[in-house]
Parts: C-alpha cells; sequence; structure tokens
C-alpha cells in the first residue's frame, strides 16, 4: 500500500508545478478551461494509476498468496493510490515551483504513514486519533475480505 501511495503521488506532485507555466500561458490564450484541463488530467491519472495498481497487484497477489480476493485487493490498493494522487495534485497546485512541491512531499506521505501502525503502535496513538484509524481500517479491511 506504501508502494502504491508513493509510486502514484510523486509524479503528479512534482508533475503539475513544472507544468504551470504552459497552463497559465495557454489559458490566459483561451486554448482551453480550467476545468477541461482537470478533467483531461484526471483521466489520465486515473488510467495510469489503474494499470500501475492492477501490475503491482497482480505481482503481490501472486508473491504473497493473500487470502482475499484478488478484485477487492486491487480495488483497495486502487484507492488509496487514487486518494494519495488526488491529495498530490492539491499540495501541487497550491505550490509555483518544483522546489516548493518536493518540499511539501511530506505532507501527502508522512500523515499516512504514521497513522498506519507501521511504525507506531496503534496502542500509542491518542485515542482520539486512534479511533479515526480503526474507523477507516476496519471499513478497509470488510471490502477486503
Amino acid at each position: 500500500m506504501i508502494n502504491a501511495m508513493f509510486g502514484t503521488a510523486q509524479p503528479a506532485i512534482f508533475a503539475i508545478p513544472a507544468e504551470r507555466p504552459v497552463f497559465v500561458r495557454e489559458y490566459s490564450t483561451d486554448h482551453y478551461s480550467v476545468l477541461s484541463y482537470f478533467l483531461a488530467r484526471l483521466t489520465i491519472e486515473a488510467t495510469i494509476t489503474l494499470i500501475q495498481t492492477f501490475v503491482q497487484s497482480i505481482l503481490v497477489w501472486n508473491l504473497m498468496q493473500f487470502q482475499a480476493s484478488f478484485f477487492r485487493y486491487t480495488f483497495a490498493l486502487y484507492a488509496v493510490a487514487m486518494a494519495s494522487t488526488a491529495v498530490a495534485v492539491l499540495l501541487g497546485c497550491s505550490v509555483t515551483d518544483v522546489k516548493s512541491s518536493q518540499e511539501f512531499s511530506t505532507l501527502v506521505f508522512v500523515p499516512q504513514i504514521l497513522f498506519s501502525g507501521f511504525f507506531i503502535p496503534l496502542e500509542k496513538l491518542p485515542s482520539w486519533l486512534r479511533y479515526v484509524n480503526v474507523f477507516f481500517t476496519t471499513r478497509l479491511e470488510k471490502s477486503i475480505y
């Protein structure tokens, strides 16, 4: 899941600030609207993310011999990847250059890693954060299994 999050969010967070001057120039000359640009971008991002997660699911599901359904696992992986890509696009749109987006990329990754229970046991989190984490984790587990 962490690999899906990193692999799909990093290109998005760095591409938006790099494409910003081209977008501003073409938008100012009425080549396209903001809505059409982001709908086209969403379509491409969703398609590329689906292909990436499908290939990753094939490799991981077979190597680890998961008991869950392949398609449920792929959907959960795709949901995590699209959520992190959406946050990365939001962050990429809020900065003006690639260096700033690189500095703010930790805002996308660190909370998801910290609250997953990978580095810090869930028992050590404050109770109100534990409730949020358990709520989303149990919903995801129910959808996978």
